[in-house]
C-alpha cells in the first residue's frame, strides 16, 4: 500500500500531467470559421480575415458589421510567387476582394511556409496540402518521328513463283501507317509458305493454305507461223506462269511470253 504522502505525490503528477496536456493544444476546442487558430502563451484566439473579427465569447471568427470596404479592389498579388495553384480561385473577403493571405476558396489550410520549390502536393479534390513534390515529375516523351513510307511491291507486280491474291481489309500497315513489307492481309493470317500459280482459295475472305486448281477450259494451243496470237504478255518458262486464259508460247526469236492461246480444233 501507498503511504499517504506517496499517494498525494502521485495523484498531483498525474493531474500536472493531464493540464499540461490540456495546454498543450488549446486550438483544439476553438473553431475559427474562415480564420485560423494562433496559441499564445497557452491562450488560444482566432486570427480573422479582413471583413471579419474575433468574438471572445463564442471564440470566433464572425462577420465585421462596418467592414473596410473601399469602391475598388487593391491589385491581388495573390498567384504571382505562390508555388501552388487553387482549383476553385483563391478565398475573397467579405468586401468581395482577393483576401490577402492567399488561402485557397473551398480548400483547407495549409502550411504555405513551407518551401517547396517543386510545389505543393495536392489532395484528390486538386486543394494544396503541407506536404511537398519530391521530385519535378518527368517530361514525356518525345514522340518518336515517322519517316515517309517506302515504296513496297505488294500486290504491284507479277513474279515468277509468285501468286496474286486479294486483301479485304487491304494491307498490314506499321505503326507509322506504312504498308508492312510482307505483304500480308490486315485481319488475316499470314500468307501461306506454299506456291499457288492460279491463286489461293479463300477463308472468310483471307488466303488460305489451300491452292485454286487450274480452270478447266476448252484445249488451247500456241499460234503457228503467221497466225496472229494477240500482244506478248511477260516472260514466262512454262503456262503455269501465266494467267489463264494466256498460256506461254515461244515466237520465231525463241522468246517465251504469255498470250492468248488458239483453240484447237
Amino acid at each position: 500500500m501507498y503511504s499517504p504522502a506517496a499517494l498525494s505525490t502521485f495523484i498531483f503528477l498525474a493531474l500536472s500531467q493531464s493540464s499540461f496536456a490540456q495546454r498543450r493544444n488549446p486550438c483544439d476546442r476553438i473553431g475559427c470559421g474562415p480564420g485560423y487558430c494562433v496559441e499564445n502563451y497557452g491562450t488560444a484566439f482566432c486570427v480573422c480575415p479582413r471583413g471579419y473579427r474575433f468574438d471572445r465569447r463564442i471564440t470566433t471568427c464572425v462577420p465585421d458589421s462596418t467592414p473596410p470596404c473601399f469602391p475598388s479592389c487593391g491589385i491581388a498579388e495573390c498567384g504571382l510567387e505562390e508555388q501552388y495553384e487553387c482549383p476553385n480561385g483563391f478565398k475573397l473577403d467579405i468586401c468581395g476582394c482577393t483576401d490577402p493571405q492567399c488561402y485557397c476558396e473551398g480548400c483547407p489550410l495549409f502550411n504555405k511556409s513551407l518551401n517547396c520549390p517543386n510545389g505543393f502536393m495536392v489532395d484528390s479534390n486538386g486543394c494544396p496540402i503541407s506536404q511537398c513534390v519530391s521530385t519535378p515529375p518527368p517530361p514525356p516523351p518525345p514522340p518518336t518521328p515517322c519517316p515517309s513510307c517506302p515504296v513496297v511491291d505488294c500486290g504491284l507486280f507479277y513474279f515468277m513463283g509468285q501468286t496474286i491474291y486479294s486483301c479485304p481489309n487491304g494491307y498490314r500497315v506499321d505503326s507509322c501507317g506504312c504498308t508492312d513489307q510482307s505483304c500480308n492481309c490486315a485481319g488475316c493470317p499470314d500468307i501461306p509458305n506454299i506456291e499457288c500459280p492460279y491463286g489461293f482459295r479463300t477463308r472468310r475472305g483471307c488466303p488460305a493454305e489451300k491452292c485454286v486448281e487450274r480452270p478447266y477450259q476448252d484445249p488451247v494451243r500456241c499460234p503457228r507461223r503467221g497466225e496472229p496470237g494477240g500482244t506478248p504478255g511477260p516472260f514466262c518458262s512454262s503456262s503455269t506462269q501465266c494467267t489463264p486464259p494466256l498460256i506461254c508460247c515461244a515466237d520465231e526469236r525463241g522468246a517465251a511470253t504469255c498470250i492468248t492461246g488458239i483453240p484447237d480444233q
